[in-house]
Protein backbone atom coordinates (compact mmCIF):
# COMPACT_ATOMS: atom_id res chain seq x y z
CA UNK A 1 0.00 0.00 0.00
CA UNK A 2 1.23 3.31 -0.76
CA UNK A 3 2.96 4.87 -3.67
CA UNK A 4 6.91 5.13 -4.10
CA UNK A 5 7.02 9.12 -3.69
CA UNK A 6 6.80 11.72 -6.05
CA UNK A 7 8.69 13.10 -8.70
CA UNK A 8 8.88 16.89 -7.34
CA UNK A 9 10.39 18.25 -4.11
CA UNK A 10 9.09 18.27 -0.64
CA UNK A 11 8.86 21.18 1.32
CA UNK A 12 9.44 21.47 4.78
CA UNK A 13 5.92 21.21 6.84
CA UNK A 14 6.13 24.64 9.22
CA UNK A 15 2.68 24.68 10.06
CA UNK A 16 1.07 27.31 12.43
CA UNK A 17 -1.85 27.27 14.80
CA UNK A 18 -4.92 25.22 13.71
CA UNK A 19 -5.52 25.80 9.96
CA UNK A 20 -2.19 27.74 9.12
CA UNK A 21 -0.07 26.85 5.62
CA UNK A 22 2.62 24.40 5.36
CA UNK A 23 4.71 24.90 2.48
CA UNK A 24 4.16 23.58 -0.63
CA UNK A 25 4.94 23.66 -4.87
CA UNK A 26 2.70 25.08 -6.87
CA UNK A 27 1.90 23.59 -10.98
CA UNK A 28 4.89 24.14 -13.05
CA UNK A 29 4.60 27.46 -14.97
CA UNK A 30 2.67 26.82 -18.18
CA UNK A 31 2.84 23.56 -17.79
CA UNK A 32 -1.30 22.69 -17.63
CA UNK A 33 -3.98 25.20 -17.59
CA UNK A 34 -4.98 27.11 -13.77
CA UNK A 35 -7.96 25.37 -13.52
CA UNK A 36 -7.44 21.85 -14.74
CA UNK A 37 -8.43 18.92 -12.80
CA UNK A 38 -7.01 15.28 -13.26
CA UNK A 39 -9.97 13.31 -11.71
CA UNK A 40 -8.52 10.21 -10.76
CA UNK A 41 -10.28 6.74 -11.84
CA UNK A 42 -9.72 3.38 -9.52
CA UNK A 43 -10.99 0.54 -10.84
CA UNK A 44 -11.33 -3.05 -10.04
CA UNK A 45 -13.89 -5.69 -11.35
CA UNK A 46 -16.25 -2.97 -11.89
CA UNK A 47 -17.86 -3.50 -15.85
CA UNK A 48 -21.73 -3.29 -14.34
CA UNK A 49 -20.84 0.46 -12.89
CA UNK A 50 -17.84 1.86 -15.08
CA UNK A 51 -19.66 3.24 -17.78
CA UNK A 52 -22.34 5.09 -16.31
CA UNK A 53 -19.74 6.62 -13.86
CA UNK A 54 -16.96 7.74 -16.89
CA UNK A 55 -20.18 9.20 -18.43
CA UNK A 56 -20.70 11.49 -15.73
CA UNK A 57 -17.34 12.43 -15.64
CA UNK A 58 -17.54 13.38 -19.60
CA UNK A 59 -20.56 15.58 -18.71
CA UNK A 60 -19.04 17.90 -16.23
CA UNK A 61 -19.54 21.13 -17.25
CA UNK A 62 -16.02 22.18 -15.98
CA UNK A 63 -14.10 22.15 -19.35
CA UNK A 64 -10.59 21.56 -17.73
CA UNK A 65 -10.61 18.08 -16.88
CA UNK A 66 -8.50 15.05 -17.23
CA UNK A 67 -9.47 11.36 -16.56
CA UNK A 68 -6.59 9.00 -15.02
CA UNK A 69 -7.76 5.87 -15.08
CA UNK A 70 -5.16 2.65 -13.23
CA UNK A 71 -7.06 -0.78 -12.94
CA UNK A 72 -6.12 -3.12 -10.48
CA UNK A 73 -6.28 -6.32 -12.08
CA UNK A 74 -9.68 -7.25 -12.67
CA UNK A 75 -10.87 -10.55 -13.74
CA UNK A 76 -14.31 -9.47 -16.00
CA UNK A 77 -14.92 -6.90 -18.96
CA UNK A 78 -13.47 -3.61 -17.00
CA UNK A 79 -10.28 -3.13 -19.22
CA UNK A 80 -12.34 -3.48 -22.19
CA UNK A 81 -14.57 -1.02 -21.27
CA UNK A 82 -11.62 1.05 -19.92
CA UNK A 83 -9.97 0.45 -23.67
CA UNK A 84 -12.88 1.58 -25.53
CA UNK A 85 -13.55 4.80 -23.84
CA UNK A 86 -10.12 6.16 -23.65
CA UNK A 87 -9.92 4.92 -27.67
CA UNK A 88 -12.86 7.24 -28.08
CA UNK A 89 -11.56 10.05 -25.93
CA UNK A 90 -7.66 9.92 -26.07
CA UNK A 91 -7.31 13.76 -25.38
CA UNK A 92 -9.32 13.55 -22.34
CA UNK A 93 -8.71 10.14 -20.93
CA UNK A 94 -5.28 8.63 -19.92
CA UNK A 95 -4.77 4.97 -18.88
CA UNK A 96 -1.61 3.74 -16.39
CA UNK A 97 -0.39 1.37 -17.69
CA UNK A 98 -1.10 -1.91 -15.69
CA UNK A 99 2.60 -2.99 -13.72
CA UNK A 100 0.87 -6.04 -12.27
CA UNK A 101 0.69 -5.08 -8.79
CA UNK A 102 -2.51 -5.48 -7.42
CA UNK A 103 -2.48 -2.58 -4.91
CA UNK A 104 -5.86 -2.74 -3.72
CA UNK A 105 -7.98 0.61 -2.78
CA UNK A 106 -5.91 2.53 -1.26
CA UNK A 107 -2.63 1.50 -3.21
CA UNK A 108 -4.82 2.05 -6.22
CA UNK A 109 -5.58 5.44 -5.01
CA UNK A 110 -1.62 6.03 -3.68
CA UNK A 111 -0.20 5.77 -7.26
CA UNK A 112 -3.06 7.57 -9.24
CA UNK A 113 -2.62 10.26 -7.21
CA UNK A 114 1.68 10.02 -7.98
CA UNK A 115 0.52 10.48 -11.19
CA UNK A 116 -1.59 13.35 -11.21
CA UNK A 117 0.18 16.50 -13.04
CA UNK A 118 -2.91 19.35 -12.88
CA UNK A 119 -3.09 22.25 -10.26
CA UNK A 120 -5.78 19.93 -8.96
CA UNK A 121 -6.75 16.11 -8.43
CA UNK A 122 -10.04 14.49 -7.80
CA UNK A 123 -10.26 11.13 -6.36
CA UNK A 124 -13.21 8.99 -7.91
CA UNK A 125 -14.79 5.59 -7.63
CA UNK A 126 -15.58 2.99 -10.67
CA UNK A 127 -19.25 2.87 -8.84
CA UNK A 128 -20.66 6.56 -8.35
CA UNK A 129 -22.45 8.98 -10.60
CA UNK A 130 -20.96 12.59 -10.53
CA UNK A 131 -23.11 15.68 -10.85
CA UNK A 132 -22.57 17.17 -13.75
CA UNK A 133 -21.65 20.67 -11.83
CA UNK A 134 -19.43 18.70 -9.35
CA UNK A 135 -16.18 20.10 -10.56
CA UNK A 136 -17.44 23.37 -11.33
CA UNK A 137 -18.64 23.40 -7.52
CA UNK A 138 -15.70 21.96 -6.18
CA UNK A 139 -13.44 24.37 -7.51
CA UNK A 140 -15.42 27.80 -6.90
CA UNK A 141 -15.53 26.26 -3.09
CA UNK A 142 -11.50 26.15 -3.48
CA UNK A 143 -10.98 29.59 -5.24
CA UNK A 144 -12.43 30.93 -1.69
CA UNK A 145 -10.65 28.77 0.46
CA UNK A 146 -6.90 29.41 -1.22
CA UNK A 147 -8.02 32.96 -1.20
CA UNK A 148 -8.20 33.33 2.21
CA UNK A 149 -5.04 31.12 2.63
CA UNK A 150 -2.64 31.88 -0.33
CA UNK A 151 -0.06 29.06 -0.87
CA UNK A 152 -1.49 26.48 1.70
CA UNK A 153 -2.43 23.38 1.02
CA UNK A 154 -6.09 22.93 0.85
CA UNK A 155 -9.12 20.18 0.88
CA UNK A 156 -13.04 20.55 -0.35
CA UNK A 157 -14.82 17.70 0.46
CA UNK A 158 -19.00 17.52 0.10
CA UNK A 159 -21.75 15.66 0.79
CA UNK A 160 -23.42 12.53 -0.82
CA UNK A 161 -26.46 11.48 -1.83
CA UNK A 162 -27.01 7.19 -1.01
CA UNK A 163 -28.58 5.60 -3.59
CA UNK A 164 -28.98 2.01 -4.40
CA UNK A 165 -27.65 -0.48 -7.76
CA UNK A 166 -30.19 1.21 -9.72
CA UNK A 167 -29.80 4.83 -8.35
CA UNK A 168 -32.99 5.00 -6.43
CA UNK A 169 -32.60 7.31 -3.71
CA UNK A 170 -31.81 5.43 -0.41
CA UNK A 171 -31.23 8.45 1.24
CA UNK A 172 -30.84 12.52 0.22
CA UNK A 173 -27.35 12.59 2.69
CA UNK A 174 -24.91 10.39 3.41
CA UNK A 175 -23.96 12.63 6.46
CA UNK A 176 -27.56 12.89 8.13
CA UNK A 177 -28.23 8.76 7.59
CA UNK A 178 -24.61 7.77 9.22
CA UNK A 179 -24.80 10.94 11.59
CA UNK A 180 -21.47 12.69 10.55
CA UNK A 181 -20.93 16.20 11.58
CA UNK A 182 -18.69 17.38 8.11
CA UNK A 183 -17.85 20.70 9.27
CA UNK A 184 -16.75 19.88 12.94
CA UNK A 185 -15.73 16.23 12.03
CA UNK A 186 -12.44 17.97 10.11
CA UNK A 187 -10.74 18.93 13.34
CA UNK A 188 -7.77 17.60 13.85
CA UNK A 189 -8.62 16.22 16.99
CA UNK A 190 -11.87 14.35 15.53
CA UNK A 191 -10.10 13.06 12.53
CA UNK A 192 -7.76 11.17 14.17
CA UNK A 193 -10.23 9.00 16.02
CA UNK A 194 -12.52 9.12 12.93
CA UNK A 195 -12.81 10.24 9.35
CA UNK A 196 -15.83 11.71 7.57
CA UNK A 197 -14.17 12.85 4.15
CA UNK A 198 -15.38 10.21 1.47
CA UNK A 199 -12.33 10.08 -1.21
CA UNK A 200 -14.55 10.47 -3.79
CA UNK A 201 -15.82 14.06 -3.04
CA UNK A 202 -12.36 15.15 -2.47
CA UNK A 203 -10.88 18.27 -4.44
CA UNK A 204 -7.14 18.75 -3.45
CA UNK A 205 -4.84 21.59 -5.00
CA UNK A 206 -1.20 21.31 -5.66
CA UNK A 207 0.54 22.19 -2.23
CA UNK A 208 -1.49 19.40 -0.39
CA UNK A 209 -1.06 16.87 -3.06
CA UNK A 210 2.63 17.42 -2.77
CA UNK A 211 2.36 17.52 1.40
CA UNK A 212 0.45 14.24 0.70
CA UNK A 213 3.06 12.14 -1.12
CA UNK A 214 4.15 9.55 -0.87
CA UNK A 215 1.05 7.85 1.30
CA UNK A 216 2.73 5.83 3.90
CA UNK A 217 1.96 1.82 4.35
CA UNK A 218 0.63 3.25 7.88
CA UNK A 219 -2.48 4.79 6.34
CA UNK A 220 -5.33 3.56 7.08
CA UNK A 221 -6.93 4.80 3.56
CA UNK A 222 -6.18 7.40 1.13
CA UNK A 223 -8.60 9.75 1.99
CA UNK A 224 -8.26 9.74 5.75
CA UNK A 225 -4.31 10.45 5.18
CA UNK A 226 -5.05 12.96 3.18
CA UNK A 227 -7.85 14.82 5.03
CA UNK A 228 -5.24 14.19 7.91
CA UNK A 229 -2.64 15.78 6.17
CA UNK A 230 -4.70 18.89 5.41
CA UNK A 231 -6.29 19.79 8.70
CA UNK A 232 -2.61 19.22 9.98
CA UNK A 233 -0.84 21.25 7.18
CA UNK A 234 -3.24 23.74 6.21
CA UNK A 235 -7.97 24.13 5.17
CA UNK A 236 -10.50 21.85 4.58
CA UNK A 237 -13.62 23.94 3.49
CA UNK A 238 -17.11 21.95 2.78
CA UNK A 239 -19.27 22.10 0.38
CA UNK A 240 -22.80 21.04 2.41
CA UNK A 241 -24.71 19.36 -0.24
CA UNK A 242 -24.43 16.32 -2.55
CA UNK A 243 -22.49 16.27 -5.70
CA UNK A 244 -22.02 12.29 -6.06
CA UNK A 245 -24.71 9.50 -6.27
CA UNK A 246 -23.41 7.29 -4.06
CA UNK A 247 -23.97 4.10 -5.33
CA UNK A 248 -24.47 1.02 -2.69
CA UNK A 249 -24.16 -2.80 -3.55
CA UNK A 250 -22.65 -6.00 -2.47
CA UNK A 251 -19.23 -5.17 -3.58
CA UNK A 252 -18.76 -1.85 -2.48
CA UNK A 253 -15.20 -1.64 -0.18
CA UNK A 254 -16.46 0.85 2.43
CA UNK A 255 -20.52 1.27 2.51
CA UNK A 256 -22.62 3.77 3.76
CA UNK A 257 -23.94 1.37 6.93
CA UNK A 258 -26.10 3.51 9.35
CA UNK A 259 -24.92 3.26 13.22
CA UNK A 260 -27.78 2.24 15.33
CA UNK A 261 -28.15 0.25 18.31
CA UNK A 262 -29.00 -3.10 17.14
CA UNK A 263 -26.08 -2.39 15.22
CA UNK A 264 -23.71 -2.00 18.42
CA UNK A 265 -24.93 -4.71 20.09
CA UNK A 266 -24.24 -7.08 17.66
CA UNK A 267 -20.77 -5.42 17.26
CA UNK A 268 -20.20 -5.48 20.41
CA UNK A 269 -21.32 -9.32 20.88
CA UNK A 270 -19.41 -10.50 17.52
CA UNK A 271 -16.01 -8.54 17.16
CA UNK A 272 -13.88 -9.23 19.99
CA UNK A 273 -12.18 -6.56 22.32
CA UNK A 274 -8.48 -7.43 20.56
CA UNK A 275 -9.65 -6.63 17.46
CA UNK A 276 -11.27 -3.32 18.45
CA UNK A 277 -7.66 -2.77 19.93
CA UNK A 278 -5.85 -3.65 16.44
CA UNK A 279 -8.46 -1.06 15.14
CA UNK A 280 -7.52 1.63 17.25
CA UNK A 281 -3.90 1.09 17.26
CA UNK A 282 -3.69 1.19 13.40
CA UNK A 283 -5.00 5.16 14.01
CA UNK A 284 -2.13 5.24 16.21
CA UNK A 285 0.87 4.01 13.84
CA UNK A 286 -1.50 6.22 11.05
CA UNK A 287 -0.96 9.16 13.30
CA UNK A 288 2.38 8.39 14.29
CA UNK A 289 3.06 8.78 10.39
CA UNK A 290 1.80 12.30 10.09
CA UNK A 291 3.86 13.32 12.95
CA UNK A 292 7.21 11.86 10.95
CA UNK A 293 6.29 14.86 8.16
CA UNK A 294 5.22 17.64 10.81
CA UNK A 295 7.70 20.42 12.17
CA UNK A 296 8.14 21.37 15.41
CA UNK A 297 6.41 23.00 17.80
CA UNK A 298 3.24 23.47 16.67
CA UNK A 299 -0.18 23.10 17.70
CA UNK A 300 -1.10 19.98 15.32
CA UNK A 301 2.34 18.55 16.10
CA UNK A 302 1.25 18.94 20.40
CA UNK A 303 -1.79 17.91 19.40
CA UNK A 304 -0.67 14.22 18.00
CA UNK A 305 1.63 13.82 20.87
CA UNK A 306 -1.06 14.06 22.94
CA UNK A 307 -3.26 11.29 20.77
CA UNK A 308 -0.02 9.39 20.47
CA UNK A 309 0.54 9.45 24.14
CA UNK A 310 -2.52 7.48 24.96
CA UNK A 311 -0.91 4.32 23.73
CA UNK A 312 1.63 4.37 27.46
CA UNK A 313 -1.24 5.05 29.15
CA UNK A 314 -3.49 3.24 32.13
CA UNK A 315 -7.58 2.27 31.68
CA UNK A 316 -8.31 5.57 33.34
CA UNK A 317 -5.44 8.07 31.80
CA UNK A 318 -6.32 6.79 28.24
CA UNK A 319 -10.15 8.15 28.81
CA UNK A 320 -9.03 11.19 30.30
CA UNK A 321 -6.81 12.49 27.68
CA UNK A 322 -9.55 11.34 24.84
CA UNK A 323 -12.03 13.78 26.68
CA UNK A 324 -9.64 16.57 27.31
CA UNK A 325 -8.52 17.16 24.21
CA UNK A 326 -11.61 15.96 22.06
CA UNK A 327 -10.42 12.48 20.09
CA UNK A 328 -14.37 11.56 19.77
CA UNK A 329 -15.57 10.06 17.23
CA UNK A 330 -18.57 10.68 15.78
CA UNK A 331 -22.03 10.49 17.30
CA UNK A 332 -22.81 9.11 20.35
CA UNK A 333 -23.02 5.05 19.61
CA UNK A 334 -19.34 5.23 17.80
CA UNK A 335 -18.36 7.03 21.09
CA UNK A 336 -19.85 4.30 23.41
CA UNK A 337 -17.35 1.93 21.05
CA UNK A 338 -14.46 3.69 21.38
CA UNK A 339 -14.93 4.06 24.98
CA UNK A 340 -15.36 0.23 25.51
CA UNK A 341 -12.29 -0.40 23.57
CA UNK A 342 -9.56 1.79 24.26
Amino acid sequence: MGGSGSSRPTPTCKPGPGLTPCGGTGPVAGAMPSESVDILVATFDGERWLAAQLDSLLAQTHAGVRIIIRDDGSRDGTGAIIARYAAGHPQLIRVLADDGNNRRACGNFAELLRHAEAPYAMFCDQDDVWHPDKVAVSLATMRVAEAASPGAPVLVHADLAVVDEALAPIAPSLARFLRLDLAGGTRLPRLLAHNVVTGCTMLMNRPLIARCLPIPSEAIMHDWWVALVAAACGRIALVPRPLVEYRQHRGNVLGAMGMTWSRLARRLCTSPVSGARERIERGYRQAAALRAILGEGTRATATIDAFLSMRGRGWFGRRAALVRHGFWMNGPLRNLGLLAAL
